[in-house]
């Protein structure tokens, strides 16, 4: 699920090609049928690397295209961004500022009153495909225009052929998107639990078993994890539940302040995700 440039995805299919029949589905956030954001024909995760895109596009695992067309129907209307204040949890807390900061943004760059929530779309096709409503068409990219570089040609105008590995999501219920994402907010905050401060200072050394978090790195993901930390006492120890994400936040001063939170999807032990 790449909801950034594609050069990766690209990288990883063209060293090892046989990754792509194990590959169930490639859902992405980025490309438009019908004008960019970027530029005027190119969306920007796609501009960014064409070509990448180009040999994601043309491989032969399924590919889900949620563009600008869908995205921008993702609005965080005011009933929606009352009903996240209403949590009250810290998760919410977030991304109300977030919401914020972006609404303000779309209004001076856009004159759009409201923004949309773009990436969050191509998660909430994983983890309900019915709540995007997709058309099966051939995509390609365009790479050798001198104003059209980047650009996602998708051929809407008859039936797609039988053997289309490609589509474009086209409609959002917003309202089941919306309930998604204010489900997880809520899910998630009321099993917060915050770690005193006071004990954990120092840098994370270690994360058993299966998962370590190198100093400097911000955070991780393990489950039934003993959790280590060096401070000028010694070693502390934390033990996580299962299912459970650890996040680090690292001061200036180096304490460490460490926060829970479940594990909603099905995370492997060794993933591990930013702050």
């Amino acid at each position: 699920m790449p909801t950034a440039a594609l050069t990766n995805i690209a990288m990883a299919v063209r060293k090892e090609p046989r990754i792509a029949e194990r590959v169930a589905e490639v859902v992405l956030m980025g490309g438009a049928v019908a004008g960019g954001n970027r530029t005027a024909a190119a969306e920007s995760n796609i501009v960014t690397d064409p070509e990448a895109a180009h040999i994601v596009f043309g491989e032969r695992w399924p590919v889900t295209m949620v563009g600008l067309e869908l995205t921008v129907q993702a609005v965080a209307t005011p009933d929606v961004v009352d009903r996240i204040a209403g949590l009250g949890t810290t998760p919410a807390r977030y991304v109300l500022e977030v919401l914020e900061f972006f609404g303000g943004t779309y209004l001076a760059e856009q004159g759009l009153p409201h923004p949309s929530v773009h990436d969050l779309c191509a998660v909430a096709r994983v983890i309900d495909p019915t709540v995007i409503t997709t058309r099966r068409a051939p995509i390609t990219v365009e790479l050798a225009g001198v104003h059209t570089r980047g650009m996602t040609i998708a051929a809407l105008r008859g039936p797609a052929p039988p053997d289309c590995h490609t589509q474009v999501a086209v409609d959002l219920d917003h309202a089941r998107f919306w309930d998604l994402v204010l489900d997880a907010l809520e899910r998630i905050g009321s099993r917060e639990r915050a770690l005193p401060r006071e004990d954990f200072h120092g840098d994370v050394v270690e994360v058993l078993p299966g998962f370590g978090i190198p100093h400097g790195q911000r955070s991780g993901v393990a489950e039934n994890a003993r959790v280590h930390i060096r401070d000028d006492h010694g070693r502390s120890r934390l033990q996580l539940g299962a299912r459970e994400a650890l996040v680090v936040a690292r001061g200036d001063d180096r304490a460490v302040d460490l926060r829970v939170f479940p594990i909603l999807g099905h995370a492997s032990k060794r993933c591990g995700c930013g702050v």
